[in-house]
This record gives C-alpha cells, sequence and structure tokens, in this order.
C-alpha cells in the first residue's frame, strides 16, 4: 500500500480528531452548544465555588484563629463580681398629685446625680488612695470583707488543702489601677426604684467584693460629712444672725431708755414731747418684729443643734457586697466555638477578596471575554521528567492527556487536513516561560509522527530554547542561512525524534530588525514552506519583542500561548492589542489567532467548574488515559494492531490475525 492510501486510511480517524477539536473549543470556552448566554452569571454558585476551591486555605485560617483562642483562653483568668446596693430615703411629700409628681421627679434627678457623683474621678481617686492607705480598715461596712478573710485563714489553716488565688486577702494583692477601677466598676439605678447598684468584677473575689464596699462607704461617708458640714454652716449663720440681733436689741433697748429719761423732762403738749413720743412708738414698733425673729432663729438654732448631734445622709446600705463564689464571666470555653466561626467567617473574606484579587487566565471564557480570541486546546502540566520523554509519550501513550491535548490543537489548526491551507504556524506568548518552546516542539513531534514532513524552526532571537529541548547540539543556526549564504540543508538538524527536522537559532547576536529589512527571512520562509508540509515557529514572546508583531505577519496561522493562572488578563490583552495591530494578511482574522492554555492542572481546574476539558480530564482521568487492549479470540475476524510510527512511514500496513 502506498503512502498516499496510507494517508487516505488516516483521514477518517482524522475527521474524527477535528469532531473532538470542536468539540474541545466548545468545551474551553466553557458552555456547551445549548448554554445560556455568557453575560448571565450565578454568582451564588460562584461564590460557594469560589469556597470550595479555597477550602484548605479557610481551613487553615479556621484552625489557626482557634488556636490562637485557645491560647488566650488559657491565659485568660476569671472575673468575680460583686454588688452592693444603696436606698435613697423617700423625700416628704404632700398628698397632692401635683406634689407627688415634682418629688417623683426630684426623687429621679437625685439618684442619676448619686449616680454621676459615685462615678466620677474625684471619688475614684479617693476610693484608690483608701485601698491604699487600709485595704482592711475594720468599719461597720467591712464586716463582710473581715469573715470572708476569716474564712480564707481558716481554709489556708487546713492541711492539705493549699492556697487558692481566689482566697488570698486583699491586704495582699495588688491594688486595682485606677483605669481598672473606671473600667470594671458599674453604677446602676434597678430600674424604676430608689435602689443604686454598685458592681465591681475582679479577677480576685475578695478584691471585688472589698472595692464594691469601699465604694459605697466611702460615698455615704462623704454624703454624711457634707451634710454635717452643711449643718455646721446653717447653725454657725444662724448664731451670727442671733448675735446681730442682740446686738440691735440692746441698741434699741438703750435709746428706749434714754427718751423715756427726755420724756420725763418735757413738758406735756410741748414741741418736743410730742417729738419724743413719735420716736418712742416708732422704736416699739420695731422691736415687735425683731423679737420675732429672734425668737424664730432660736428655735431654728435649737433645730440645727439637733441635726448636728443626729446627721444621717440620704442614703443608706440595703445590702453590702458578698464575695461571689462563681465567677460572672463567661465560661472561657464557649468562646472557642464563636472564635472558629469567626476565624472561619475571617477565611472566607480573605478567600473572596484573593479570588477577586486573582487576574489569571484559566479558562476558554476567560480568554474569550478578556482577549477576544478563541482557545484551541489546553494542555496539562508536565513534570521534567516528562518533558524529557515527551517523545515517547507521544509515540507509546496516544491516549494521555497531554497527547489528546496535542492532537486537539493540531485538529483545530486543520493541518493533517487533505485541504490545508497553512504552511506557517507561529507560536508565540505574551511573556517568556509560558510554554511556547515546550507546546512548539510537541505539535512538531506529532505531526511529524504522523509522516507529516515538518520543519521546526527556532526564531526566538533573544533566548533559542528548542535545541535544549530536543536535548541536540547545533553550532549553526538560521541566521547563518541569511547572513553567510549557507545552504538551508547544511543548517538544518534532523533529530532522532520521528525524523524531524528542525533549524536552530545561532548562538551569534544580531540585530532582529536588519533580517526583516532586506526580506532575507521571508523569502527563506518561502522556500521552506515549498519544501515541507508545515513550518512550526517557536517566536519570542510578543511584549518588550518587535520581532514578534513582524513574524506574526509572515505566519499563516499565530498561536498565542496563555499559561494557567499566570498570564494576567491585562497582559494578555496588551499583547493581543499589539498583534492586532501589527495585522495580518488575509484570511479569516477569527482563524489566524487563536489560543492555547499551556501547564494546566487538572486537579486544581476541576475545582474551579468551568466544565471545560481540563475538568473532565481530572474527573475521568482513568478513561481518558486508558490504552485500548485486545484480547486474543480465536473466533474475531482479523483486526488491524495499534499504527506505529513505522507503520505509517511503511507504504504496507501489517494485519495480525488473532
Amino acid at each position: 500500500m502506498s503512502l498516499s492510501n496510507s494517508r487516505g486510511d488516516l483521514s477518517e480517524p482524522i475527521k474524527r480528531t477535528g469532531l473532538l477539536a470542536s468539540l474541545t473549543t466548545s468545551a474551553s470556552r466553557g458552555q456547551p452548544p445549548d448554554s445560556p448566554t455568557p453575560g448571565i452569571e450565578f454568582h451564588f454558585r460562584s461564590l460557594i465555588i469560589g469556597l470550595r476551591r479555597r477550602l484548605g486555605l479557610i481551613l487553615t485560617i479556621g484552625l489557626l484563629g482557634t488556636a490562637l483562642a485557645c491560647a488566650a483562653v488559657l491565659l485568660m483568668q476569671p472575673k468575680y463580681t460583686a454588688k452592693a446596693q444603696i436606698l435613697m430615703n423617700p423625700q416628704q411629700t404632700g398628698t397632692g398629685n401635683g406634689q407627688a409628681a415634682g418629688a417623683a421627679a426630684t426623687d429621679e434627678s437625685m439618684i442619676d446625680t448619686h449616680v454621676a457623683a459615685m462615678t466620677s474621678r474625684d471619688n475614684l481617686r479617693r476610693v484608690i488612695e483608701s485601698l491604699a492607705r487600709n485595704p482592711y480598715d475594720g468599719s461597720a461596712i467591712d464586716q463582710v470583707e473581715r469573715r470572708a478573710a476569716q474564712a480564707c485563714e481558716a481554709q489556708r489553716a487546713q492541711p492539705g488543702t493549699g492556697e487558692r488565688s481566689e482566697c488570698v486577702v486583699p491586704a495582699g494583692a495588688k491594688l486595682p489601677s485606677f483605669q481598672d477601677l473606671e473600667r470594671n466598676l458599674t453604677v446602676s439605678r434597678e430600674g424604676a426604684s430608689r435602689v443604686i447598684s454598685v458592681r465591681f468584677a475582679a479577677t480576685n473575689r475578695i478584691w471585688a467584693a472589698t472595692v464594691a464596699n469601699r465604694v459605697v462607704q466611702l460615698y455615704i461617708d462623704e454624703e454624711a460629712e457634707q451634710k454635717r458640714q452643711s449643718v455646721a454652716a446653717d447653725l454657725a449663720r444662724v448664731a451670727q444672725r442671733l448675735s446681730n440681733l442682740k446686738a440691735e436689741g440692746e441698741q434699741s433697748a438703750a435709746e428706749l431708755a434714754k427718751l423715756v429719761q427726755q420724756s420725763l423732762h418735757a413738758q406735756p403738749g410741748s414741741v418736743e414731747r410730742n417729738a419724743i413720743d413719735n420716736q418712742l412708738r416708732q422704736l416699739e414698733r420695731g422691736s415687735a418684729p425683731r423679737d420675732q425673729l429672734y425668737a424664730s432663729l432660736l428655735q431654728r438654732q435649737r433645730e440645727l443643734r439637733y441635726q448636728q448631734d443626729f446627721v444621717a445622709p440620704d442614703l443608706r446600705v440595703l445590702s453590702s457586697a458578698e464575695p461571689p463564689i462563681r465567677p460572672s464571666s463567661p465560661n472561657a470555653l464557649l468562646l472557642i466555638l464563636p472564635a472558629f466561626i469567626l476565624s472561619l467567617m475571617g477565611g472566607c473574606l480573605l478567600a473572596m477578596i484573593i479570588d477577586r484579587l486573582d487576574r489569571g487566565i484559566r479558562s476558554g471564557r476567560q480568554v474569550a471575554e478578556a482577549l477576544g480570541i478563541s482557545t484551541l486546546a489546553m494542555t496539562p502540566l508536565l513534570s521534567r521528567a516528562g518533558r524529557r520523554r515527551m517523545h515517547r509519550n507521544l509515540a507509546k501513550k496516544p491516549f494521555d492527556t497531554y497527547t489528546e491535548a496535542i492532537r486537539s490543537l493540531v485538529a483545530g489548526l486543520q493541518l493533517v487536513s487533505p485541504h490545508q491551507r497553512s504552511k506557517i504556524i507561529l507560536i508565540s506568548s505574551s511573556l517568556p516561560q509560558e510554554g511556547r518552546t515546550t507546546l512548539a516542539v510537541s505539535v512538531a513531534m506529532y505531526m511529524a509522527k504522523l509522516g507529516k514532513r515538518i520543519l521546526l524552526v527556532d526564531l526566538d532571537f533573544r533566548r533559542g530554547s528548542v535545541a535544549r529541548v530536543l536535548n541536540v547540539k547545533a553550532k549553526k543556526g538560521i541566521t547563518d542561512i541569511l547572513l553567510k549564504d549557507l545552504p538551508a540543508h547544511e543548517v538544518i538538524q534532523r533529530t532522532p525524534y520521528f525524523s524531524l527536522d528542525f533549524l536552530p537559532m545561532s548562538r551569534h547576536q544580531v540585530d532582529p530588525m536588519y533580517l526583516f529589512t532586506g526580506s532575507q527571512l521571508s523569502r527563506l520562509l518561502n522556500q521552506l514552506r515549498e519544501n515541507y508540509d508545515c513550518l512550526i515557529i517557536d517566536g519570542p514572546p510578543v511584549l518588550r519583542a518587535t520581532e514578534a508583531r513582524l513574524l506574526a505577519t509572515l505566519a499563516d496561522q499565530l498561536v498565542f500561548v496563555v499559561k494557567w493562572g499566570s498570564t494576567r488578563r491585562d497582559v494578555a490583552s496588551n499583547a493581543i492589542d499589539q498583534l492586532h495591530r501589527a495585522g495580518y494578511h488575509g484570511g479569516d482574522p477569527h482563524n489566524w489567532l487563536r489560543a492555547v492554555i499551556t501547564q494546566v492542572n487538572p486537579q486544581k481546574q476541576a475545582r474551579y467548574k468551568y466544565r471545560d476539558v481540563g475538568a473532565y480530564f481530572a474527573q475521568y482521568g482513568s478513561y481518558y488515559a486508558s490504552t485500548p487492549r485486545y484480547r486474543k479470540d480465536p473466533t474475531s475476524s482479523p483486526q488491524l494492531s495499534v499504527v506505529s510510527v513505522a507503520d505509517v512511514r511503511n507504504p504496507t500496513v501489517k494485519a495480525t490475525q488473532k
């Protein structure tokens, strides 16, 4: 059988491969044929998928936050809250509704005044100074503290009990600071009553009761002292007034006696006698109110002296603070679950932010949206050993995921079609190290495996890598042909991989613009395309490499390489814009420039739920990686074996009898 017939026998599988490429392209764009409009996105589903994709990060942050909460719980000391209550004495009010309403308003204002005064800075400073002088002064209000201290002493005296931190006598404990007192002291009114509650929280339950009682004691003592001072001041004022009235009375009595003596010597009915009588009447009229005022002041003086002996403040202790038995702070272990939930929420928020800031391209739909071009294939990530054995995998593993991706790319470019029109294929990218050279070598090897006459050309003038990937040493290169007029067949080398021909890049440096100015490179490519079925060009990256745009005008088709998850959308879009501005010579612009996503991690790709071929490779990896095996059956008819490289180039096809 001739080689042409052999190729004719392969035309049917090639058509099926073309169908696979079209389906792959449709899948890479992220939607089936009957899918809805791409603009309609289910944001909630995308959110759930994004959170599932970064589940490891979320759990790590949740566990880290929980660990920190556990550490804080271990270092946290429980707090005890002691409460003392003060009762404001009811005011004497009348029986009328108006008087009762006025008295109620007065009580509310007085209670608010007491609450504000009790939490004032001056009062708190007096409490701190009193605790510093003597934490346990033995006053009547401290009987509770004294009993608690005696109980603690008795407990410590028992053998084998040991000392507990919450049973330490306040005198031996650390005094609370002003900030602690201001932060942990709470003074409030009990509902609508005249009762004022004083609460203090501390890590030592004895301190909690001591401070609460001391605040109450000092405030009531201060109120009583102020009331005594007020009574003493009123008594002094009344005494001074009585002294003044007594002096005035003595002066009036002296004047009256003088006028009486004068009236005895004056003639009755005379003018002098009449004047004296008028003065006597005025003195009598002035002495009556003075005597009444003097009597009232004497009564007020007696009342004030009585009050001075029995001064009682408006406030009294309703209940003293007892050392609390149980801590008032919540159980520290109960904080672990809220900490875990809050940490998970923080992890979800961080995952959403990272996902929102991620500008890498990972699917054909993103390529279409960001770059406006279609995606031909998605090649999986190869290990270093896999790149070294690339030719073996292409030959011996025809159903491997990487081989399937290269086959999809070749079918999408219609390089094996009987009506092939593209002869020069340029493979480029936006930046270096995006898998451009590996893809070019893989496509060239695969087409050479199919029996095509392929020439792989290295046109990366800055750093040619084709010879390194093929593990072949090259002394001469394409610039030797262009500058030294060497014959092309003396520079072109044949690799041991499927007898692939390649044209390496020379080591010496030359300005690429010089090669484009004289049209030497264009003429050379036109000559080479007549001797080969296809030219695969490994071009330089588009950004910061001017020759990449010039090479785009010489290629029949351009494959733009996008590295999965690494190539940013704005960077790739900038490169595509430069290629469009460079222009293309005839043909369909949509078929002239298409993309390939390289170095795809199938497991990670499946987490994004893009419904593309990468996700299905991960889900059905065993199916795609399986190699057909034929069982021996004596009743079966003769079948063709798996076609090898030698069989493709052999004019006859071997048949095996099973």
